[in-house]
């Protein structure tokens, strides 16, 4: 069991922000996202603990670190733990601070200095496991970008041949329906509608397909199974909608060019040309 002080905390406040959005009231307590299955509290809102009673009011995030095994309340709660509870606690005492260094500064060496000065008190730096973890996240954000990017610039590319192939082989089609009257601007409409669908048919496709591939990526890799890696559904929606279109728009300014040269075809010699 875990009591912060939640206005210098922020080891927990982030999750708690994410969890409940406020601070948590005295005699309200939130569960690790393993303690709550090992307390057995899976249908329970209250939780008895060193003689008091505590409403659960939330549970964390997955962190894969011990916080998922602890029941964090305020220290407000102390005095009445110490005072109803078993717990061989006194006023004032606490068991650990965390120290957050400033950008630049190297932990090993702060840890030096607080025990140079504070004989009684044992300091412990932060592994590098955690910086680590942060490092390889970023490494596969840069990864992932720079293949959207090259993905998006190959699909515009392919847009680009195909839709030139196919104005190519219906240029005698363009040439009739300008001799008939159909102005520029129609068969461009035309074009530009058929593009669109296609896009929209093949990035909705695409999104689906890949969020069912990141669901499943996020079960098998160690790495992403152990961190709060999960979407709500509304997120979920809100990134296939920008998938898809994003994903149009790539097939739409890829056929731009050769819908272009439609604008410049001359009826007889259209025809001919086929």
């Amino acid at each position: 069991m875990v009591a912060f002080n939640q206005n210098t905390d922020f080891i927990v406040g982030p999750w708690l922000k994410k969890a409940i959005n406020r601070r948590l009231a005295p005699g309200e307590a939130i569960l690790g996202h393993q303690a709550w299955i090992n307390l057995g509290l899976l249908e329970m809102d209250k939780c008895t603990l060193f003689g008091n009673s505590f409403k659960v009011v939330g549970i964390l995030d997955k962190t894969g670190t011990g916080f998922d095994n602890c029941i964090f309340v305020s220290d407000e709660n102390l005095p009445a733990m110490i005072k109803h509870g078993k717990a061989p606690l006194k006023p004032n005492q606490v068991s650990i601070i965390f120290v957050k260094a400033k950008p630049g500064y190297d932990p090993k060496q702060v840890a030096t200095n607080i025990e140079n000065r504070l004989f009684q008190v044992s300091v412990v730096p932060r592994s590098k496991m955690g910086k680590n973890i942060l490092d390889t996240l970023r490494d596969v954000k840069t990864v992932f970008i720079l293949t959207v990017l090259l993905c998006l610039a190959l699909s515009a590319l392919l847009t680009w041949a195909i839709f030139s192939a196919i104005i190519n082989e219906r240029t005698r089609e363009i040439g009739v329906m300008r001799a008939i009257g159909a102005k520029t601007r129609h068969i461009v409409r035309a074009f530009v509608i058929e593009v669109f669908l296609l896009g929209v048919i093949g990035s909705t496709a695409g999104t689906g397909f890949g969020t069912y591939l990141a669901v499943s990526f996020s079960r098998i890799f160690v790495l992403f199974r152990d961190m709060p890696a999960g979407l709500s559904v509304a997120e979920r929606c809100g990134i296939g909608l920008a998938g898809i279109a994003v994903g149009t728009g790539v097939c739409v300014l890829g056929a731009i060019a050769p819908i272009i040269k439609i604008r410049n075809m001359e009826p007889l010699t259209a025809m001919k040309e086929s």
